[in-house]
């Protein structure tokens, strides 16, 4: 289907997906890679619509009220569609004066059409509101605290006084995106939304002090309904120690000097090893099989611990590299390059000091007695030392990918065989 509202295309829509309108979108991205860990591996942007893809969701963000919230539902729900789960999430503003309830996040279990472009349609005319102005509910039954809202494209100009069907909240979308949810007919659709009052109606200044604390509670319960692992963390408290909005942030030179500092000491560690597993094997004397022996020995532990800072310094130099939001990936390259060379020479390594070992045993105990035991036993150690840097390597490997999906995913992508080994439980 053609998108020439949002232009986003179809891999970025996965089954489940966090809905914001309205909100700041920086506050809302960081907010969600709190909670849940990690950060989007892409991200799609066009006109008033961006969509960030993390490992098991789609997080989407759009402008206030119907004219943002239509154009998207229609392109995003289409025919094609393979959303199954969607929640909105965000603020909405307190009818009732009520201070006590600002902060906490409810289920909107109907909403209503309040001033809205909806309400100016005739019959006949476009969309025809069977229900009129509502209520309009959820497909989604979610158990917890809930109200009832009243949603409108006024911001400024809406009269609380005109509640006539006695809402608890306002806000500028539930009802539409019920509404649209209800008629499009995409029967697999479960949809609900939960938001919380950042303000009484009418105090504009309580909205900026609570807005933050309100999207964190929403975007947790939704992302525990959507069954997305949340971390034990509080956003609001963490975002003074990330580029929280209305702060000063790191700049792009501290964060390049940073990346730089990344590159620098990868290659300082590599280029070091290099430099003396050199040195080292040049002393190797095939009339001294001792000394051949501890030279490779010592060679073989210092080729691991290259082959371990390997994958570390490919993890670190992606973290900083994704917060300057780079798309050039070249660690992913070099690093998988780097790891086979480091298999061959550990095999090599295992291959010399196995043969020495070979030749200082008397010939009943040797560990080959073909016509050749010192080919075999080269060949033996080196199949034992490229396995055991391979193993351990992977070990290192693996659990940084475990650690942040968002690295795992640009594992499978960019390592070279990285979907092989690295497994996610949670797809």
């Amino acid at each position: 289907m053609v998108r020439p509202n949002t232009n986003v295309p179809d891999s970025y829509l996965m089954k489940k997906m966090l809905l914001c309108a309205g909100e700041d979108p920086a506050e809302v991205l960081q907010t969600v890679e709190l909670l849940v860990g990690e950060r989007p591996f892409r991200e799609h942007s066009f006109r008033c619509y961006r969509f960030w893809q993390f490992s098991t969701f789609t997080l989407a963000w759009t402008g206030i009220g119907t004219g943002c919230v239509e154009p998207l539902l229609h392109e995003i729900l289409d025919d094609s569609s393979v959303i199954e789960e969607m929640i909105l999430i965000g603020t909405a503003g307190n009818i009732g004066g009520n201070e006590n309830e600002l902060g906490q996040p409810y289920v909107l279990r109907q909403a209503f059409l309040g001033p809205t472009a909806y309400l100016a349609l005739q019959e006949g005319e476009g969309l025809v509101l069977e229900h009129g102005e509502g209520p309009w509910q959820p497909s989604w039954q979610v158990d917890g605290r809930s109200k009832a809202i009243i949603s409108t494209d006024l911001f400024y100009d809406y009269d609380p006084q005109t509640n006539k069907h006695e809402c608890d909240l306002v806000d500028m979308e539930v009802a539409q995106f019920y509404l649209l949810c209800s008629t499009l007919k995409r029967p697999r659709l479960k949809y609900v939304a939960i938001k919380g009052p950042a303000n009484v109606v009418g105090e504009g200044g309580q909205q900026l002090a609570n807005a933050q604390s309100v999207i964190g509670q929403c975007a947790r319960w939704a992302l525990e309904l959507l069954d997305v692992s949340c971390a034990e963390s509080n956003p609001e408290r963490e975002m003074s120690n990330v580029d929280r909005p209305g702060e000063a942030a790191p700049s792009k030179d501290k964060l390049m000097d940073k990346l730089m500092e990344e590159v620098k000491l990868y290659w300082t560690i590599q280029i070091g090893i290099v430099g003396v597993l050199g040195l080292l094997l040049s002393k190797a004397d095939p009339t001294n099989p001792i000394a051949t022996a501890t030279v490779a020995a010592v060679s073989l532990l210092l080729v691991l611990i290259g082959a371990v800072t390997n994958p570390a310094g490919n993890y670190y130099t992606f973290q900083s590299r994704r917060r300057l939001e780079m798309d050039i990936a070249q660690e992913g390259v070099i690093s998988s390059t780097v790891e086979i060379i480091y298999i061959f020479l550990t095999g090599i390594c295992g291959a010399i000091f196995c043969w020495a070992v070979n030749e200082l045993l008397p010939d009943w105990a040797k560990l080959f007695t073909l016509e050749t035991p010192g080919l075999m036993a080269a060949v033996f150690g080196f199949l034992v030392g490229g396995v055991a840097n391979f193993l351990i390597t992977w070990s290192v490997f693996s659990s940084l990918a475990k650690s942040d999906r968002a690295y795992r995913n640009y594992v499978r992508q960019k390592w070279m065989g990285g979907y092989i080994f690295i497994r996610d439980e949670t797809t």
